[in-house]
């Protein structure tokens, strides 16, 4: 909750004043002598105004119910915040007009945020195509991505046992990769012209430990699903680990699930199997249970590179041999699935027990994990940039990942990874190709630098007019000054020439006061369809009234169920905590009378709509307590 604090006015000075000469409201009615209102300026254009453009306003208010010892000397203070506090207010919302803060700046769907990303994804677009004018060769670019990592590592100085760990991370993570692509439709999905690999930058580890070396991984016609995974996955450590010869349990964990492995390929079941892999429609029930699957593809990927069961997948897949794939996986005895590997090793998720994160080598904005999210990071059934670049498809054409949904920090990234890594899979940039992107770099970055200024200058404000509203409280807290310190939300609307005020206390959610007036008759009226209102409060019946001379506006609220409807008592906070709102007096003193407002408009700045006057607890016999209130619009 924002703390907000009330705007004093000079007819809250005057009942100090008056007060401190022993003119306070009495439990009996009495003359009490005031100062007259101040005169206030015209306002035009507002919810208040006939047939006004602005036809909704949200007040923020506070109240300051006094004690009846309290002193104009104690007020110093709390006129000095309110003053301060109202100017960082309207200074606040000038700059909202000002700027279109909302529209252009602060909305999730604002112009200035799309632009910068229209703008980011040509750049990623043009370095694209023009880097395909002097494209790297197939061969060499393979080359490249067998030693890039080796090469990446270097630029880190290392001690001995950092590589040792690292290498031994990234065996765990190049065998991740393989559960991971043979799970993935991308896989049983389509023909290859060779071997695909399921990671490029793992091809040397791959080989050292004769993965994906079989006949069918070789064979000019071989059958590359089988090679993924009775050639691969079946070798990886979730499957296969080199303890078996010497532990017993450990030998029938894997084995059983070796069992199975060959169980799901076996010619029985093979195609039953594929056609589940690829996601092809007809291998599922068509109940609810299988379109959900359909719908949700990451589920059968997610059951390998988490190793989970899942029951529901059984009921699902049609063909019973191949509902051997829903039991397959089981994490036990290894302690971290693949995507927990994956994850770490790829700069999505911090995981110090799966992979140590790196540093960014000097001079370069991103890191060798933040490489591999770019280069090898599968989102859901997306394929990677590796896939794009090294995968050799029949007939199909593969497209860039949708990076933005790695988040805005990683995105902001990419060209520069893309640009470090240009001449080792791309191409490279000509000259005049290289000077057109300096300038959309330096646009992008022109945007982005108006964009933070712009923020932080409306954070500034806002800054401001809080620490103002802080110091109020602190104020409103000392003993002996108020009985209450109390905030609440006031809202006007007009539809058809019925202005509807709506109140509610802060820190409660059920029921609002409300009342309707006829702005043309200046009487109160049923309120009409038409308003917008929060369906889960309850409305309590008001009465609003206006002056005939267009000054003083009075809403009155019958107080019954005072605590459930937020006027009850509150404690106030400790003396080691932030001070903040409060109410001193006990029920018995508000249920059942009134409380009744008398506001005046203003306009500060021509830009921030603000109420300052007074309320009075009351009945129809006397005035038992005044208080102090103001309410600004809202510009949170």
């Amino acid at each position: 909750m924002r703390l907000s604090f009330a705007f004093l006015s000079a007819g809250l000075l005057a009942t100090l004043l008056n007060s401190s000469c022993g003119k306070w409201a009495k439990a009996s009615p009495e003359n009490v002598q005031t100062m007259q209102r101040p005169t206030y300026p015209t306002v035009s254009n507002d919810v208040f105004s006939l047939n006004s453009p602005k036809s909704y306003i949200s007040y923020k208010g506070t109240m300051v119910i006094f004690d009846k010892t309290a002193t104009p000397f104690d007020t110093a203070e709390l006129i000095d915040a309110s003053v301060d506090s109202r100017l960082r207010w309207a200074e606040s919302k000038k700059f909202q007009d000002d700027t279109n803060y909302n529209t252009v700046y602060g909305d999730d769907n604002a112009t200035a945020k799309n632009q910068l990303k229209l703008m980011k994804d040509g750049l990623q677009k043009f370095d694209l195509d023009a880097l395909s004018k002097t494209p790297i060769k197939p061969e060499a670019r393979l080359a490249n991505a067998q030693t890039l990592v080796t090469r990446e590592l270097d630029l880190l100085s290392l001690s001995a046992d950092q590589r040792a760990t690292f290498d031994a991370n990234w065996g765990h993570y190049c065998e991740a990769k393989i559960i991971e692509f043979a799970a993935h439709p991308l896989l049983a999905q389509n023909t290859f012209k060779s071997k695909p690999s399921p990671a490029p930058l793992c091809e040397a580890y791959y080989a050292a430990n004769a993965f994906m070396t079989g006949p069918d991984c070789t064979a000019e016609n071989g059958d590359y699903l089988r090679c993924i995974w009775l050639d691969g996955v079946a070798k990886t450590r979730w499957f296969t680990s080199p303890q078996e010869a010497v532990d017993a349990e450990l030998t029938l964990a894997k084995s059983e699930k070796r069992t199975k492995l060959l169980e799901l390929f076996s010619d029985a079941n093979y195609e039953a199997t594929k056609g589940v892999l690829a996601l092809t429609p007809s291998s599922f029930v068509d109940t609810a249970i299988g379109k959900t699957y359909l719908n949700n593809k990451e589920k059968i990927i997610n059951i390998a590179v988490r190793q989970t069961k899942d029951t529901v997948c059984t009921k699902a897949v049609v063909n019973i041999g191949s509902q051997v794939y829903c039991s397959l996986f089981s994490l036990s005895p290894e302690k971290i699935s693949p995507k927990q590997v994956i994850d770490a090793m790829e700069a999505v998720t911090p995981a110090a027990q799966a992979v140590t994160d790196l540093a960014a080598p000097a001079g370069r904005t991103y890191s060798l994990q933040q490489l591999l999210q770019y280069v090898n990071k599968r989102s859901g059934i997306e394929n990677s940039e590796s896939d794009r670049l090294f995968l050799d498809v029949s007939g199909v054409t593969l497209n860039s990942p949708t990076y933005s949904k790695f988040g805005d920090s990683f995105a902001n990234l990419v060209p520069d990874i893309r640009s470090g890594l240009g001449a080792e899979f791309y191409g490279t940039f000509s000259p005049e190709d290289l000077i057109a992107r300096v300038a959309k770099v330096s646009a992008i970055q022109n945007q982005e630098a108006q964009m933070d200024f712009v923020n932080i200058e409306y954070r500034r404000y806002l800054e401001a007019a809080g620490a103002g509203s802080e110091r109020g409280a602190a104020s409103a807290n000392r003993p002996g000054f108020a009985k209450a310190f109390v905030q609440y939300e006031m809202i006007y609307q007009q539809v058809n020439n019925i202005l509807s005020a709506e109140l509610a206390f802060e820190d409660q959610d059920l029921f609002a006061f409300r009342a309707c007036l006829d702005l043309n008759t200046k009487q109160n009226v049923p309120c009409p369809q038409g308003f917008q209102l929060r369906s889960q409060l309850t409305y309590l019946p008001a009465t609003l009234n206006w002056a005939e001379d267009g000054g003083k506006i009075e809403l009155a609220l019958p107080l019954t169920q005072v605590e459930a409807i937020g006027f009850g008592p509150v404690a106030r906070k400790a003396a080691d905590e932030t001070p903040s709102f409060f109410m001193d007096l006990p029920a018995s003193e508000t249920e059942g009378r009134t409380l009744r407002f008398e506001l005046y408009r203003n306009r500060l700045l021509d830009a921030l709509d603000i109420m300052t006057g007074k309320a009075y607890i009351e009945d129809a016999s006397a005035q038992y307590y005044e208080a102090g209130i103001s309410m600004w619009e809202n510009v949170d």
